[in-house]
């Protein structure tokens, strides 16, 4: 993940970022995406962000390469979102990378000999993307991402999550307490407990069932599970979950 000025250059990256591109810390903060970006994808890239500062847009997923610092290349899943200050001005962009290269360890080498892996990959992405989308939805399953490094244990939910809790389309970084304010006010203590608790704890598996309140004010049953994960020294890192509804069997549990 990473925050990103209007000009493109980098003003906060997470150790991630930092390991996708092999490049420190420090290193990315001197640059912006247009450094890390593969020369062909670059014309998307800006066009897309011209959208969003145009507002003809709320969000945007790119599957781009990037320039490592190795000098290899990666292929990432690019979805940015715009960032407005307290006047609705645009402010920054936030954004956040998956790396979908070739091998899930590994990265396809800036060589003639992999023209046609890195021709055939996206279409072959796009294709599953799709199909994984899809099972999502069937399933009333939408995914989230937390980074239990920052204070505010800032989140990212993906599209099928939004769809789930009826919120507004795109990817945006929110804190807890945004969270926090979905849940139904009996089960909020509760729940918010339940997490800590799992985080201080020392378990890797998150588990939690609550009600929601949805944006077109619905009331629905949620069950929550996930990983938390977790450096060698035990520091927790990141808890990569999701929600599925099960309004029907809480129902039907009830009835």
């Amino acid at each position: 993940m990473a925050h990103v000025s209007l000009s493109g250059a980098f003003t906060r990256v997470n150790d991630r970022l930092c390991r996708f591109l092999d490049r420190p810390r420090e290193v990315l903060l001197s640059l912006g995406f247009q450094d890390v970006t593969h020369p062909a994808d670059l014309a998307a890239d800006l066009g897309l962000v011209d959208d969003l500062l145009a507002g003809r847009a709320e969000t945007y997923t790119l599957k781009k390469r990037y320039l490592r610092g190795d000098g290899a290349v990666a292929w990432g899943r690019l979805t940015v979102s715009l960032a407005r200050d307290a006047d609705g001005a645009p402010d920054h962009f936030v954004a956040l990378v998956e790396d979908v290269s070739e091998h899930r360890t590994g990265h396809i080498r800036a060589d003639t000999t992999v023209g046609a892996a890195t021709r055939d990959l996206p279409a072959a992405l796009a294709a599953r993307e799709e199909e994984l989308a899809r099972v999502q939805r069937i399933g009333r399953i939408g995914g989230f991402t937390v980074d239990l490094r920052d204070p505010a244990f800032l989140a990212w939910r993906f599209p099928e999550y939004r769809a789930l809790h009826a919120l507004v389309p795109g990817l945006s970084g929110e804190p807890h307490e945004a969270w926090m304010a979905r849940l139904h006010p009996d089960d909020r203590a509760r729940a918010d407990a339940t997490l800590r608790q799992a985080l201080a704890s020392g378990v890797t598996r998150y588990e939690n069932e609550y009600r929601i309140v949805r944006g077109d004010g619905e009331t629905r049953w949620i069950a929550a599970f996930g990983e938390i994960e977790r450096d060698p020294a035990g520091q927790r890192l990141r808890l990569v979950g999701a929600h599925q509804d099960i309004t029907d069997r809480k129902r039907a549990e009830m009835s």
